[in-house]
């Protein structure tokens, strides 16, 4: 009995890290996707910059909204700025919300423009 337990334990923390594993993962793939906006949209308006992060958020099914995002430019700085909470369920009826928040910069090299 004690084996069967434990077992149920070990699956129920590694379902746990899995689950918290995507998020993270979707995370990271957001946050690079925003770093290459910010590093090749030096052209590109900043509202189409956003519209281009906003559509990586949905296809990674990441609740990440219009007015959670900032995109603005200072000359050649483009800073993108996000946040956003990830609902996740740890446990059997256990949601955990997670807070996540991006923040990356470029800026366009003069001899680019």
């Amino acid at each position: 009995m004690r084996t069967v337990i434990k077992i149920a334990i070990a699956l129920a923390l590694i379902n746990a890290a899995v689950r918290t594993g995507l998020v993270a993962l979707d995370y990271y793939q957001l946050k690079d996707a925003a770093q290459q906006e910010a590093i090749f949209g030096g052209r590109t308006p900043p509202a189409e910059i956003a519209t281009h992060v906003l559509e990586k958020a949905e296809e990674l099914n990441v609740p990440l909204a219009r007015n959670d995002l900032e995109v603005t430019r200072q000359g050649d700085l483009t800073m993108i700025r996000g946040v956003y909470t990830q609902p996740v369920e740890l446990f059997p009826r256990f949601v955990y919300p997670f807070e996540l928040s991006f923040a990356v910069e470029a800026r366009v090299l003069a001899g680019l423009r």
